[in-house]
């Protein structure tokens, strides 16, 4: 930069005025502008200018503190973003938990409704079972009876027949 030239060759008049001129370019905010011009002017040997350099050192180290001050505070804002972000979304896991417990609790509920029920249609699959052997026992004792009457009754033909020949017998002689 033009004005460190002029303060290492040591004409602090002109880096004074090259420092000025760079300020007002910048828009007077370069703090390390401002204080390379402090530099300048203390440099110049003169107790008006040299007052003039220790404001500018003031107002550069003011801007500083007020900079760095800015930054915390927009460093907070961010964390308490940040924070307030991570609050929302533990809120949104929390939500989610509660209403997965619910749905948990709920799947359980079926599943014990599902079991009892199942429980039920063993019982009367056990019972319909235990009825279907009744009446295969209750059908088995009708074919016997079925079968003694079958016999009962080809003996009763036969008896029948036996007479009929009897009585034909009886009539020829």
């Amino acid at each position: 930069m033009l004005g460190r030239t002029y303060l290492v060759s040591g004409n602090a008049v002109k880096a004074t005025a090259a420092y000025q001129k760079a300020i007002d370019l910048t828009g007077g905010t370069d703090a390390a502008l401002k204080l390379d011009l402090a530099e300048a002017l203390i440099l110049t040997q003169d107790p008006a200018v040299q007052e003039q350099a220790k404001q500018i050192v003031s107002d550069a180290v003011k801007e500083a503190a007020a900079l760095k001050t800015k930054a915390q505070q927009e460093g907070q804002k961010a964390a308490a973003a940040a924070a307030e972000e991570a609050s929302a979304n533990v809120q949104s896991v929390a939500s989610a938990s509660e209403e997965m417990a619910s749905s948990v609790s709920e799947i359980s509920r079926q599943v014990q409704e599902s079991s009892r029920i199942a429980g039920e249609a063993v019982s009367q699959a056990d019972e319909t079972n235990r009825r279907v052997n009744e009446l295969s026992e209750a059908s088995k004792k009708i074919g016997d009876v079925v079968d003694l009457i079958s016999t009962i009754a080809a003996q009763t033909n036969l008896l029948a027949l036996n007479a009929t020949i009897e009585a034909a017998r009886a009539g020829d002689a």
